[in-house]
């Protein structure tokens, strides 16, 4: 865990959602200074995924940022990418399409303002992430009910991700052919 010099932990939370803003998998179980990569490898949405796609499923994927690794059933961006090239154009809808995470979260926030980032659970870690997880659950029965907000969810602007990583992401060359692949057939 992150002890940050206001006196408190930080957690870092894994959310995958889908194009509804239903939330599908929460890991909260991890401290902030946790890498995203170590998450991922120890997640058992990873174990999953890697399971499915070792016993022939190549239409499953997952989007990822630049914290995560490359892998055939996630799709991650490219590094460095220049102006008007294919990688730009794969990069910048990639981004549109991860923004639904982001607005799941902006909306979980906006929902259970104990998670806002100017918000403090005075809770030790786990029981932090048992609240956390609780939120998330709720936040799927208010979208199953179709309870909605009065205002629009505000998501925490995206921190760069580092081009040098704590724990690099075991980047897998079946990832990145299928990366490539997509870039050939949809963005030359």
């Amino acid at each position: 865990h992150i002890y940050l010099y206001f006196s408190f932990h930080s957690k870092n939370v894994q959310i995958i959602c889908d194009a509804n803003l239903v939330i599908l998998s929460v890991n909260a179980n991890y401290g902030g200074s946790t890498h995203d990569s170590f998450i991922w490898r120890n997640s058992l949405v990873h174990t999953h995924m890697e399971q499915n796609y070792l016993e022939g499923d190549r239409s499953s994927w997952l989007l990822g940022d630049s914290g995560y690794p490359q892998q055939p059933w996630l799709m991650t961006p490219f590094r460095n990418t220049l102006a008007n090239t294919p990688q730009r154009r794969y990069d910048n809808r990639l981004s549109l399409a991860r923004n639904t995470v982001e607005r799941c979260i902006g909306l979980l926030k906006m929902r259970f303002r104990c998670l806002a980032q100017v918000r403090v659970l005075r809770y030790n870690p786990s029981k932090a992430g048992c609240i956390i997880n609780a939120c998330c659950v709720l936040h799927n029965m208010c979208i199953s009910a179709n309870i909605q907000m009065d205002q629009q969810p505000q998501h925490d602007p995206e921190l760069p991700a580092e081009e040098i990583d704590v724990f690099p992401p075991r980047v897998s060359q079946d990832g990145i052919t299928l990366r490539n692949h997509i870039l050939n057939m949809y963005f030359q």
